[in-house]
């Protein structure tokens, strides 16, 4: 998925209303911009840090400005592109990272946003060329590398990364189907997708968003308490005892996990949901994403352990 502009860079000040955040501009300008995520956004920072925003095309639109990256410290296990994710250590200074310790064979990078102008050019081909690039140094690290991660908070992007993923065939476990149907209706209900192929059970597709790690590797979901996404379970269910085929499938919008978790303590609810679906049949699949100031694009598969 590319962005429809190019993305525009500050120093996140705060979020409120829960659909709203200030943004400080390289300029100095406030800015305000809509935040597409109704939910906690627990981990992640909730002033001082690196934030990208894209702009709207449309002149009458309220709030021209959405809040769609933040960029948090982070080990990239296993990864796709190191040279959109990680900033050279060549290029550290002045363009907002110092290194500040080792650990073992896995060196920390500290996000300074009071010194990351360079970096926060709101020219993408500025911010790339920022970025760097560190594929000579993940080499010799094979272990991991704690740098700069971007991180995406847009919720309404999962979606949009799943249909292109399986219209180019890229989610293995779900190719090789005919028909590609967005919101299908079940009873009172709507699911993501429904797959459909002669001679084979319709399949249908559940979308979550996921961005919480509180642990080295463990990407995790919910953030929060979230009776609707127990419901979809409970739907998918229905549809596996019909004899139809039932996926949930969790998007982590960060490339820096190697695992999938449900976060049980965060709502019991929806982890006993987890647990009773997956029993029924319902395949549980998750992939991470690799983002860039250019594009998303879903990266690779992480280990679900429940």
């Amino acid at each position: 998925m590319k962005w429809t502009s190019p993305l525009v860079t500050g120093t996140l000040l705060k979020r409120y209303k829960r659909f709203l955040v200030d943004v400080r501009l390289p300029n100095g300008d406030v800015v305000m911009a809509h935040c597409a995520n109704t939910g906690a956004m627990l981990g992640l920072p909730k002033e001082n840090a690196q934030v990208w925003l894209s702009v709207s095309p449309n002149p009458n639109r309220a709030l021209p400005y959405s809040y769609e990256m933040i960029a948090v410290e982070g080990t990239v296990y296993q990864p796709q592109k190191t040279s959109d994710v990680f900033v050279s250590e060549s290029r550290l200074n002045g363009v907002g990272l110092t290194p500040m310790t080792e650990r073992g064979d896995k060196k920390q990078m500290l996000f300074d946003p009071q010194a990351s102008e360079a970096l926060l050019s709101a020219s993408p081909k500025g911010t790339a060329e920022s970025l760097g690039k560190l594929d000579d140094v993940a080499q010799q690290n094979s272990g991991g590398l704690m740098g700069l991660v971007l991180i995406g908070v847009n919720t309404s992007h999962p979606n949009t990364l799943v249909f292109e993923a399986l219209q180019a065939g890229n989610i293995p476990e779900l190719h090789g189907y005919d028909t590609i149907k967005r919101e299908a209706t079940i009873g009172k209900s709507r699911l993501d997708f429904k797959l459909s192929k002669a001679g084979l059970p319709d399949c249908y597709v559940e979308v979550k968003n996921c961005h919480l790690k509180r642990t080295d590797d463990v990407l995790e979901f919910p953030d929060g308490v979230t009776s609707r996404g127990a419901k979809h379970l409970e739907e998918l269910i229905a549809l596996k005892q019909q004899g139809l085929r039932a996926v949930m499938l969790y998007i982590g919008q960060r490339n820096d996990c190697s695992a999938f978790k449900i976060a049980a303590d965060l709502d019991p609810a929806y982890a006993e949901a987890f647990t009773a679906a997956h029993q029924a049949g319902v395949e549980m699949l998750c992939y991470d994403c690799v983002l860039t100031t250019e594009t998303i694009q879903l990266g690779k598969k992480l280990r679900v352990i429940g």
